[in-house]
């Protein structure tokens, strides 16, 4: 019987993210959405590539391509504790790019990050928290 040697998630996780920003940087967004779709857990590492400090504009729009395709899944609501962090801390670009999505989720639950958001120094982010405070319906 062959072993194989077990790798340690993290390991795995740095793979999906690294395999993510090189689709986005050749304009490979189908097959993202195409991995996505098959393994929707991987919505984590495909936010999670907002964290890099040099993240390049091409990761960031595709990144929103595909989440925009999710608007309102539930699929998307794994999500709203990182991106409530990323809507919190770090550039402010960065800042507002996870209001927007917070907003994409349509979740009850992205409103206490968005409410805390409207009171960002930068006036980018708050606007981005304010327009996405419009996308959540209100019960």
């Amino acid at each position: 019987m062959q072993h194989f040697p077990r790798y340690h998630k993290s390991i795995l996780v740095s793979s999906a993210k690294d395999t993510f920003a090189d689709d986005f940087r050749t304009g490979q967004l189908a097959k993202v959405e195409a991995r996505i779709q098959a393994h929707p857990e991987e919505l984590q590492d495909l936010v999670a590539l907002l964290q890099a400090p040099d993240v390049a504009m091409q990761v960031r729009i595709g990144i929103s391509a595909i989440l925009e395709t999710l608007t309102g899944d539930s699929a998307l609501a794994p999500l709203i504790p990182l991106l409530g962090e990323l809507s919190q801390q770090g550039p402010e670009h960065i800042r507002s790019d996870a209001c927007y999505f917070l907003g994409l989720t349509q979740q009850q639950q992205a409103l206490p990050y968005l409410e805390a958001a409207c009171r960002d120094k930068h006036s980018e982010v708050r606007a981005s928290a304010t327009e996405a405070l419009d996308d959540i319906p209100r019960t």
